[in-house]
């Protein structure tokens, strides 16, 4: 099958066939990875600075007491984030 592709949009989904060895693109192991020819991927950053602000409360959780929504504590140093 053979069909061109003339644009893709976030959350979208394509299909890539490749002739990699499928035990390594089992159970999403690839994932994260950047696919392209050689010599024109673009480059690959270690470090990055971002800007951020944080929501005032926990939206869609409920505290303990089944109260008001839970409020956000203040980021701590080395805290672990998950960037979506």
């Amino acid at each position: 099958e053979s069909n061109n592709l003339q644009f893709a949009v976030p959350g979208g989904l394509i299909g890539v066939g490749t002739r990699v060895d499928p035990t390594l693109t089992r159970a999403d192991r690839l994932v994260g990875q950047v696919l392209g020819l050689r010599g024109q991927l673009p480059d690959v950053f270690a470090e990055i600075e971002i800007s951020y602000y944080l929501l005032r409360r926990l939206l869609g959780v409920k505290t303990s007491d089944g109260g008001k929504q839970a409020k956000v504590q203040k980021l701590s140093r080395a805290e672990i984030l998950m960037v979506n």
